[in-house]
């Protein structure tokens, strides 16, 4: 539900700074109009009886603060329907408002005059203040506002798209109400529309960035460039989010701008995508109303609630202009951590599984784009969810892969969830997968180590059951065993999500929104011992093993992935990921020394949904796939001189040694010599 400001402005302003928060933040406003000296459209959130201190706030701005504020402000306050105030005194002005509110529509409530002789809502502001009153936002603290007390998400897209849709301007600059701008940046940035026409026909997709800083308390807010470089020179000013999420806000060529003095007037300074080393970037930028919206279903507490809209914007190719002499600043103060992963952590779990969901349905509106995602380690935030215990992680990075690795480590390590083309890509370099899983497994360091892909989802609580298993099983795991344990594995359809037990997946392969995983590539990879019967026993309590067998007969291709400890074989590192069947000669290895492999009957795997058809590097890298096969065979013959041949663990590939002939012996038969008639 929204309040808007009755008040229109009577002149069609071209340019209007788009604001949101609550109205504990509205100090902000006494130097924002200072120095924005241009129309400002505030929405803030003031559920239930949060609306009255919202309404003074407002009061106590228009008539004890600057006459710019009344000229130039306008407000919105936005609740939900069923957080509607109920009855309650306002300390300055004075407003009663009758309980009972349920009994007449919103609309009446909000508009009609007669309605049982009660106060409409859009009446409850008096333009009036007793200015000798400290500002309410002095008054009320946090753990007093009716939010805070109820538990509420504060709805920040809501909010957001309030503050742009009413700003009813054709240039919006919707930014924080903590985020002060340029001075000035109004008439800078419109001498720069006349001179750069171009960029602002129809049909362009251009936005215009503002780079972030944040300066120490104790320090003032830079008045322009020059200051601001020789704040940055002296460590008193630093990148937002310096040590929270540093690559979610330096902006393109951010070394090169911090470098460069301030010039003249307003230019671009550099031009980019949302992609590669920028692909968590959440920039402030200049843009129109056509832009799109942001995802009212993100909240402030859930973080990441920008991550949507400018995943949109980079499926749909917008160009990110950075400007030169214009900049942003928040209000004085360096924030070290964000408290809100630890304090909200339930809803930033929630937030990113609707992430993952809401990036679904942006792929069936604009297509995927493997440019916007962060590659492989968007899996992280679901697995760390899913697995209860330390994981060990080993990149391939090769060239500036480097960098943008080292970015998407310090975004998911600080912010919660690239491919300018990759260096990999451009130098036509081969994934040295065995090395990667060799690096991650020896690095783990702990006794039981489960090494697994990035894209693999484990069951919920599986370190817990598995370590249960493991006390009750001790016979498994003595020093001379040679056991591993197999979690079956599956795949989803796109749009499902991940089962959360062995029940669900049930359910899901009955339905056949799930299947075995690789199912229309190469099944018997990875079907395992008595899958049917598995996939037709109900869930039991607990975990224990399902099936055993060998990597033999039937089982001959089979890839399984297991739980083992650092003793069991390592993978060959002369196998890569485009040459296929990287696995082959580790578990070629495992068969010819005599492994069991124990199924586990309530764990499983679930792949990323989505099902893969074909295997494009089978095509696309088949000059590779063939080396690798040929290599397999060499390898083989490797392995048949340290561990003896074994018909049993034979595949296509491994051959069978070849007997030594014998020297062929050649018999001397006397003949005659032939006479000439």
């Amino acid at each position: 539900m929204l309040l808007e400001n009755q008040k229109q402005q009577q002149e069609h302003l071209k340019y209007k700074h788009g604001l949101y928060g609550i109205f504990r933040f509205l100090d902000n406003i006494i130097p924002l109009v200072d120095r924005w000296r241009g129309p400002i459209s505030i929405a803030l959130y003031a559920p239930g009886s949060d609306l009255f201190p919202t309404i003074d706030a407002i009061a106590y701005l228009r008539n004890c603060k600057s006459e710019l504020i009344r000229e130039l402000v306008s407000f919105h306050i936005v609740f939900e329907e069923d957080q509607m105030p109920k009855s309650k005194v306002s300390t300055n002005n004075f407003l009663i408002l009758l309980e009972c509110f349920t009994r007449v529509s919103l609309l009446e409530l909000l508009h009609n005059e007669n309605v049982d002789n009660r106060t409409r809502l859009i009446d409850a502001y008096k333009d009036e203040y007793d200015c000798s009153m400290p500002p309410p936002w002095q008054e009320v603290h946090d753990t007093d506002m009716y939010k805070t007390k109820h538990e509420l998400l504060y709805p920040i897209n809501v909010v957001r798209n309030v503050a742009k849709l009413a700003a009813q301007t054709y240039f919006v600059f919707p930014s924080d109400i903590e985020l002060y701008p340029t001075r000035n940046f109004i008439s800078l940035f419109l001498n720069f529309v006349q001179e750069n026409m171009d960029l602002f026909r129809t049909g362009n997709k251009n936005v215009f960035v503002l780079p972030i800083f944040e300066v120490m308390e104790n320090q003032h807010v830079p008045e322009n460039k020059t200051e601001l470089l020789r704040m940055l020179k002296k460590k008193t000013a630093i990148i937002f989010h310096q040590s929270v999420c540093i690559v979610c806000h330096r902006v393109v060529e951010s070394e090169k701008w911090v470098r460069s003095n301030e010039t003249e007037g307003l230019g671009v300074f550099s031009v980019g995508k949302r992609t590669g080393r920028y692909m968590v970037w959440e920039p402030f930028f200049v843009c129109t109303q056509k832009e799109p919206l942001w995802d009212e279903r993100m909240t402030w507490e859930g973080q990441n609630n920008k991550m949507i809209q400018a995943y949109t914007m980079c499926v749909m190719d917008y160009d990110f202009h950075v400007l030169d002499n214009a900049f942003l600043i928040h209000k004085p103060g360096v924030k070290k951590k964000k408290v809100q992963l630890v304090k909200f952590q339930d809803a930033v779990r929630w937030s990113n599984r609707l992430i993952k969901n809401i990036s679904i349905e942006l792929q069936e509106l604009y297509g995927y784009s493997s440019n916007c995602s962060i590659t492989f380690l968007d899996n992280v935030i679901p697995l760390v969810d899913r697995w209860d215990g330390p994981i060990s992680i080993a990149l391939y990075a090769p060239g500036y892969d480097f960098y943008t690795t080292l970015d998407a480590i310090a975004y998911l390590r600080n912010c919660g969830p690239e491919h300018e083309e990759m260096y990999k890509s451009q130098n036509e370099l081969l994934y040295p997968i065995n090395v990667a899983r060799n690096v991650a497994k020896l690095a783990a360091q702990t006794y039981f180590i489960f090494p697994s892909d990035i894209e693999l989802y484990p069951t919920r609580n599986f370190v817990k059951l598995f370590l249960q298993l493991v006390n009750e099983n001790q016979e498994l795991f003595e020093e001379d065993s040679r056991n591993v344990f197999v979690l079956p594995i599956f795949e989803v359809l796109e749009n499902q999500t991940v089962p959360e037990t062995k029940s669900e997946l049930l359910g899901m392969l009955k339905k056949k929104t799930a299947i075995i995983f690789h199912e229309s590539v190469c099944v018997e990879c990875h079907r395992v011992v008595s899958s049917e019967e598995w996939v037709n026993t109900p869930e039991t309590e607990g975990l224990s093993v399902f099936s055993v067998g060998k990597r033999s007969g039937r089982y001959v291709v089979w890839e399984p992935f297991y739980v083992c400890t650092q003793k069991d074989p390592l993978w060959d590192e002369r196998m890569t990921w485009e040459g296929q069947s990287n696995k082959m000669v580790q578990a070629y290895t495992m068969c010819v020394m005599d492994y069991d492999f124990h199924v586990l009957d309530n764990a499983f795997l679930i792949h990323k949904p989505g099902v893969k058809k074909k295997k494009v590097q089978m095509v696309k890298y088949n000059d590779i796939v063939k080396n690798s096969s040929k290599l397999i065979k060499n390898i083989a013959i490797e392995l048949q001189d340290l561990y003896g041949y074994n018909s049993n663990c034979n595949t296509s590939h491994p051959p069978k040694p070849k007997r030594k002939k014998k020297p062929a012996t050649v018999k001397l038969v006397k003949t005659k010599p032939k006479t000439k008639l």
